[in-house]
């Protein structure tokens, strides 16, 4: 059976912070070459890196998607490594053109929740002594925010075609 290896979360964004994990995830029709992710898997292992991994097919995606914001979001960096580039078209058609493209509501209220909880966790300022520059205020994930915000209200299908139209 074919099957996609897809960089995604910040891999997929290709911004990887010094001893981040790689972020993978095998996508495939249905699960049934679980041998050949294993095998993929021992041997990223054995080279000591530290992959964060998911075997799953559309249907997983969706029903992750909805069920965790974080997943939705790291899947809107889906990037192409390896495998089979049909596969991974289906993976654009079936699960990216509905997880960025409908039910934008519910995605840009969870993401604004996301950001007002992580700034009074982190420091509601940008005058801090010591600011968290990842998740504090003015920091990384804001800039990611933005991005994500404006991938899904604009329908852009990457940060690129945002860049041209500002």
């Amino acid at each position: 059976n074919p099957l996609a290896l897809i960089a995604v979360g910040g891999y997929g964004r290709g911004e990887l912070a010094p001893f981040s994990d790689i972020d993978i995830m095998f996508f495939a029709k249905d699960k049934s070459d679980s041998e050949k992710v294993e095998a993929i898997l021992y041997k990223l292992w054995d080279t000591g890196m530290a992959v964060g991994h998911y075997f799953r097919t559309p249907e997983d995606c969706l029903i992750e998607a909805r069920k965790d914001l974080r997943t939705h979001t790291s899947l809107l960096e889906a990037r192409f490594i390896a495998g089979d580039r049909q596969i991974f078209s289906l993976f654009q058609e079936k699960v990216y053109s509905e997880i960025a493209f409908r039910k934008q509501k519910n995605f840009v209220s969870g993401k604004l929740k996301e950001i007002m909880k992580r700034h009074s966790d982190y420091g509601d300022s940008v005058y801090l002594l010591e600011p968290n520059v990842k998740e504090g205020q003015g920091g990384l994930r804001d800039i990611h925010a933005v991005l994500w915000l404006a991938k899904v209200t604009l329908k852009l299908s990457d940060i690129e075609q945002l860049t041209r139209i500002i």
